[in-house]
């Protein structure tokens, strides 16, 4: 199967907690292993930690960098409220990317999946929980979409 040569920006905003900081690191390596960060597609990324809507402020601080984006990946674990927020904020698609971290009610991240597909905010996606690598192939769909339209 030929893969088209696409460029773009791919934004991707995590949520996590120090005790589940390895879920992180998978997570960002199985996007890598995906292809979006990948010089086969040519497809940069913007990668911002720690941003939930705990602590929006880490969000604001990184505003420039996720405006230039033409896609954003957004996981979050606990309540999954992050993608909402974002999808609020930002005009760019948003694939959420819902993660079993947490704790007490998070039920191994089926309250954050819940949470996402039941968003009001228009524009999100939703792929399954610690899909990373389908999150970062929707973000490519898109930014290749993007890139055969613009021709």
């Amino acid at each position: 199967m030929h893969t088209p040569s696409v460029s773009g920006n791919v934004g991707a905003s995590f949520r996590q907690t120090n005790r589940y900081c390895f879920r992180r690191n998978h997570r960002y390596n199985s996007m890598r292993r995906s292809g979006a960060h990948s010089g086969k597609s040519r497809c940069r990324s913007a990668e911002s930690f720690d941003v939930g809507v705990a602590g929006i402020h880490r969000l604001f601080a990184n505003d420039t960098k996720l405006r230039d984006c033409d896609v954003l990946i957004v996981a979050a674990g606990m309540e999954g409220a992050l993608p909402s927020v974002i999808a609020g904020l930002y005009p760019q698609p948003i694939i959420a990317l819902p993660t079993s971290v947490g704790y007490g009610t998070a039920l191994s991240g089926f309250t954050a999946l819940f949470a996402m597909l039941t968003s009001c905010a228009p524009g999100v996606s939703v792929v399954n929980i610690d899909n990373g690598v389908g999150a970062a192939a929707a973000a490519f769909k898109i930014i290749s979409i993007k890139v055969s339209s613009n021709k």
